[in-house]
C-alpha cells in the first residue's frame, strides 16, 4: 500500500512538473505553436491519468493527506493553462471561408474562445445536483477575472441541458444577458428549504448494497459524503449516529459482521470510523476482483486441447514424445453392463456372450473392433492375439466356418490371414 502511494505522488509530482514547464513555454514569444500544441496534448494525458490514480490516492489514504487535498488547486492551474493555449491556438488559425469551426466562437472580433466540453460540471435540471454545480462553476468560471460576461455565458450555455438549457434559451448570448441568464437559474432551483429535504431523502433512501463489490460499497460512501457535504453548505448537520446507522443497514450481511468485529460495544462509532472502514474494505475487494480477472484472462490464453469422449470413457492426449494417444477414462460406466467403470473386454457380461453376439454389440454400438472403443482415427492396438487380424481376441471364433464368415463382413481384404487357434478369451489384446 505504502509503495502505491507513493508511486501515484511520483506520478503527480511529474505532472506538476510539466504544467509549470508548459506556463513558462507559453510566456516565450518565440516558441512554435505546433511545439506548444504536442506538449499540451502530452499533459492532457498525464492528467487523465492521474485523475484515475487521484481517485485511487484518496480511497488508499481515505481522502487524508496533502496530495489529496490539493488536486483541486492542480486542476485550475491544468485548466488555466490549457485553455489559454487553446485559445491562443485558436485566434492564430487560418480560418476558411464556409467552413465553421463548431468549438470555437469570435470573442470581440479578434479572439476565439474554444469552449471547453468534458472538463466542466454538467447539469440538467436535476435540483439534487444544483449544489455541485453551482459551487463549481462559480469556483472555475464565473470567480474568473481574465474572461469577460459574454465568455462566461458562453461557458455556462455549454454546461446546461434539459430543462436547466432552456430556461435560459430566452436571453440572446451576450454580456450583459449572463447576470440575467445566472439569477433566473438561482430563482428556480436555489431553494434552500427543497434542496435540504432532497438531500435528507437521499440519504434516507440510500439503496442496501445486496453483493460486496468494491464498485457499491465506494459508491455507498461517496454518496453518503455527497449529501452530507451539500447539506452542510446549507447549514445543516445531521445527527452522526443516525448516518453511522443507515451506512450500517446499507451493508451486506458479510460486510457487516465484520464491521461489527471492530467495534467496542461500549462505545458508538464515528461516520469517519465507518468511513474508513467500507473504504479500506472495497479496496481489498478491488484487488481481489482484479486477480480473478487476471486469472481468467490467462486462462482464456490458454488453448484447450480437443477432448474427445465416447460413451465408454475413451478420450485422447498428447504423449511424452508429442503424439496423441488413447486413454481410459475412469469415471465413465461400462457401456455392456451400465453398472461398473471397467474397458468392456474387463466385463463379465460381455465376456458370458457368444462371440456372434459380440460382434453384434460392437457393430450396433459403434465400437472399434479391434480396441472395443470408441475413436477418431485409425486403430494403433494390437490385432488379434490368435489370427493377428484387425478384430479384438474376443472377438475370435473358434469355428472356422463363423469366423470365416465374420472376417468377410468385418475384417479389411488386406489384413494378413493366419491359422485359426483355439485359445482362452484374455482380458485385453
Amino acid at each position: 500500500m505504502a509503495a502505491r502511494v507513493k508511486f501515484i505522488n511520483q506520478k503527480r509530482a511529474t505532472l506538476k512538473a510539466n504544467i509549470t514547464k508548459l506556463k513558462r513555454l507559453t510566456e516565450d514569444a518565440d516558441f512554435e505553436p505546433a511545439n506548444i500544441k504536442m506538449r499540451a496534448d502530452r499533459v492532457k494525458e498525464q492528467f487523465r491519468t492521474y485523475e484515475e490514480l487521484h481517485d485511487e490516492l484518496a480511497l488508499l489514504t481515505d481522502g487524508d493527506g496533502d496530495n489529496v487535498d490539493d488536486f483541486d488547486e492542480l486542476q485550475d492551474r491544468f485548466y488555466a493553462i490549457i485553455t489559454k493555449i487553446e485559445t491562443d491556438l485558436s485566434s492564430t488559425a487560418p480560418q476558411h471561408p464556409g467552413v465553421a469551426n463548431v468549438t470555437s466562437l469570435p470573442i470581440d472580433g479578434t479572439r476565439r474562445l474554444k469552449l471547453p466540453v468534458a472538463d466542466l460540471p454538467r447539469f440538467d435540471g436535476n435540483i439534487e445536483k444544483w449544489l455541485s454545480f453551482k459551487n463549481t462553476f462559480l469556483t472555475m468560471i464565473d470567480s474568473r477575472e481574465d474572461i469577460t460576461k459574454l465568455q462566461k455565458f458562453l461557458y455556462l450555455k455549454n454546461c446546461l441541458e434539459g430543462d436547466a438549457l432552456n430556461k435560459i434559451l430566452i436571453y440572446n448570448v451576450s454580456e450583459e444577458n449572463y447576470g440575467t441568464a445566472w439569477k433566473l437559474l438561482l430563482d428556480s432551483y436555489d431553494k434552500t428549504r427543497i434542496l435540504i429535504v432532497k438531500h435528507l431523502d437521499a440519504i434516507l433512501e440510500l439503496p442496501a448494497v445486496k453483493k460486496a463489490t468494491h464498485k457499491d460499497l465506494a459508491r455507498l460512501v461517496d454518496d453518503m459524503r455527497q449529501h452530507v457535504n451539500m447539506l452542510a453548505s446549507l447549514d445543516v448537520i445531521p445527527d452522526e449516529h443516525l448516518l453511522v446507522r443507515i451506512i450500517e443497514r446499507a451493508l451486506p450481511n458479510n460486510i457487516r459482521v465484520k464491521w461489527e468485529e471492530t467495534l467496542n460495544l461500549d462505545t458508538s462509532p464515528t461516520l469517519e470510523q465507518i468511513y474508513k472502514f467500507v473504504s479500506e474494505t472495497a479496496f481489498r475487494l478491488y484487488t481481489l476482483e482484479q486477480d480473478v480477472s487476471r486469472s481468467k484472462t490467462e486462462t482464456n490464453y490458454k488453448r484447450p486441447l480437443p477432448n474427445y469422449k465416447d460413451q465408454s470413457g475413451i478420450k485422447t492426449r498428447r504423449g511424452e514424445n508429442g503424439a496423441r494417444t488413447l486413454a481410459i477414462g475412469t469415471s465413465a460406466k461400462c457401456v455392456v453392463c451400465k453398472r461398473e467403470s471397467h474397458p468392456i473386454y474387463q466385463c463379465r457380461e460381455f465376456q458370458k456372450m457368444t462371440v456372434h453376439q459380440r460382434w453384434n454389440f460392437v457393430k450396433s454400438s459403434s465400437l472399434c473392433k479391434n480396441c472395443l472403443r470408441s475413436h477418431r482415427g485409425k486403430c494403433t492396438s494390437t490385432h488379434c492375439k490368435n489370427c493377428s487380424r484387425f478384430h479384438h481376441t474376443l472377438l475370435h471364433n473358434e469355428s472356422p466356418a463363423a469366423s470365416t464368415h465374420a472376417t468377410q463382413e468385418t475384417i479389411p481384404s488386406d489384413t494378413p490371414k493366419s491359422t485359426t487357434k483355439t485359445t482362452e478369451y484374455p482380458r485385453g489384446n
